[in-house]
């Protein structure tokens, strides 16, 4: 019944405790005893992993010197930063090939020199193309060969080793116990490349570990891993060889140590079974329901807790559970609703304040300023100055009056504005905006560039307020980068929108602080009142337009975009 009270359910889950500690004891002890024997395993091929490991180790390193003698010798030098009429220098590298290959014949099946214009000069010990040799399984090792002084690529030293370089017959030995397996395999082409029975030797990695099977999975250092191969289950220690891309395997198989402890395991947890089936059943039925209702609560109560008003609550039911879910749910809607009140009449208070202040302080200096520049404007214009000083003069005066403009725009976060519409191009008021910026942009090292839409496109708009907020953007983007970069504008018109996307080159905004940045005085700057975005937002949105900020990618800059509907003539 599940309108029984909690007290009862309570008990009845008491009651049949007693058999669920009697499987999960033999379950893990199965496990354990299980886990044991493959531990066991698993440390016995890692012994032998490592000590092949060493030893293949050791023959890579000889290897590197042998590259060193061939790339960085005289003869080299002298053949890859000769021209190729130089017969001198290709008759020296020749010999000096000649003397070495008679060292080195014994590893390798072939050398090859290649300079940056793509001649070669090697040696290899038939007329076979090089590297195509039948019964390789070596992947050719190839180096780049640099100038010291200028970084400048010289050309490349490619050589094919032998198989014997790295490990010689009979050193490999087989995995831990009778059916075990030791093999070398090499993570860039999955091809084993070594096995301890030679007849498995030149098979790819799928054909022993499966068709799942992904080299990616020796990607570590070292470590464990399954697989089955034919019919039995293996467990493998791999060690990565240093400097390489080899990894030596050792398997073991897990049925040939396990039996014992499978049978005696098998037939404890059948009889646990057994007796327990019928609690089980129970079980199951009243601590689903029971249970799965107070660990969703639970889990809303902590989401809550982490500042989230908007939990998943579980359904609703006759039981005094749900009854709680319920008064719970309503309890965070009113608490949630109370916050965002208060949230948001705190903040209009302290912005109402802070704008009072702000038009006693500034609107006054404002005036004198703008006042003072008209009389030098007037005076320019009566002495015939030349144009671009005028034009200077023209870009203060205007920019004055928007400044008195945000500080209507701060007003305007804390009562609603009433401003003035007319029809206006976006584009033509961008082009404004990078006017204002060109100067501070040049003295920054910045490049402003980018595609505006090439359509007449037109919107109301109040232009001062309009301008300002795109300004505010554009002027964060040079903010961002002082040392210089770039900052591209980028319009597009599309379903009747004209939208913007402001993209600078610098640090970008951090992951843990993109859902504040629109917040008032939530800024990420050092030194800043954190309102430009808040204002441009509200400016935007007031237009029936919306400002969002682009996907987040580290290291690549912030992007803020700007949607507004538009009427196309």
């Amino acid at each position: 019944n599940l309108r029984m009270p909690l007290r009862t359910k309570v008990l009845g889950l008491f009651l049949v405790l007693g058999v669920l500690p009697l499987i999960g004891l033999g379950a893990v002890e199965y496990a354990r005893s299980l886990d044991a024997v493959e531990a066991l395993l698993v440390a016995q091929n890692a012994r032998l992993a490592d000590r092949v490991a060493a030893v293949i180790h050791a023959r890579t390193t000889r290897m590197e010197s042998d590259l060193l003698l061939l790339a960085e010798n005289a003869e080299s030098q002298r053949w890859l930063r000769s021209s190729e009429a130089d017969e001198e220098a290709t008759a020296a590298l020749q010999q000096f090939f000649n003397d070495a290959w008679s060292r080195l014949q014994a590893d390798y099946q072939g050398v090859e020199l290649t300079d940056a214009r793509g001649r070669t000069l090697g040696m290899s010990h038939d007329s076979a193309e090089f590297g195509e040799q039948a019964q390789t399984v070596l992947a050719p090792v190839v180096r780049s060969i640099r100038d010291d002084r200028t970084g400048r690529e010289l050309g490349s030293l490619r050589v094919q080793p032998r198989a014997a370089t790295l490990l010689a017959a009979g050193e490999l030995p087989a995995g831990f116990g009778e059916q075990g397996q030791g093999l070398v395999l090499d993570r860039t082409t999955g091809a084993v490349i070594f096995h301890s029975a030679p007849q498995a030797s030149l098979r790819t990695s799928n054909e022993l570990f499966g068709a799942d099977f992904r080299p990616e999975q020796l990607a570590s250092a070292s470590g464990s891993l399954r697989f089955v191969a034919g019919d039995t289950d293996y467990v493998a220690a791999f060690r990565r060889i240093d400097g390489a891309p080899w990894t030596v395997v050792m398997a073991a198989a897990v049925s040939e140590f396990s039996a014992p402890f499978t049978t005696v395991g098998r037939s404890t947890l059948i009889t646990f079974t057994i007796v327990a089936v019928l609690a089980a059943l129970l079980f199951g039925g009243l601590v689903g329901r029971t249970t799965r209702s107070l660990e969703e609560l639970t889990a809303a109560a902590s989401v809550v807790g982490q500042g989230n008003f908007a939990p998943a609550l579980p359904r609703a039911s006759g039981d005094e559970v749900g009854r709680l879910s319920a008064a719970f749910g309503t309890m965070v809607a009113r608490v949630r609703d109370m916050m965002e009140e208060v949230q948001a009449k705190r903040q209009m208070a302290v912005l109402g304040e802070f704008a009072a202040q702000l038009s006693h302080e500034v609107r006054n200096p404002l005036t004198s300023i703008k006042m003072n520049q008209q009389r030098i404007q007037r005076f320019l214009d009566e002495r015939d100055a030349p144009a671009d000083i005028r034009q200077s003069m023209t870009i203060a005066l205007r920019e004055v009056d928007r400044l008195d403009g945000v500080v209507q725009g701060v007003l305007q976060l804390a009562r609603q504005a009433t401003d003035t519409r007319e029809w206006r191009s976006p584009n033509a008021l961008v082009r404004e905006v990078i006017e204002v910026v060109s100067d501070q942009a040049k003295a920054q090292h910045v490049n402003i560039d980018g595609t505006l839409d090439d359509g007449d496109d037109q919107l109301q708009a109040d232009a001062v307020r309009l301008k300002g907020a795109l300004l505010n953007l554009v002027i964060n983007a040079l903010e961002a980068m002082p040392a210089g970069g770039t900052v591209r504008l980028n319009s597009v018109v599309a379903d009747g929108n004209w939208q913007l996307s402001v993209t600078d080159t610098g640090p970008g905004i951090p992951e843990d602080r993109r859902s504040s940045v629109f917040n008032p005085f939530a800024s990420t700057k050092a030194v800043g009142t954190g309102l430009g975005l808040p204002i441009a937002r509200r400016a935007i949105e007031e237009h029936g337009g919306t400002l969002s900020l682009g996907a987040w990618e580290a290291d690549c800059g912030a992007t803020f975009v700007v949607k507004l509907p538009l009427v196309r003539t």
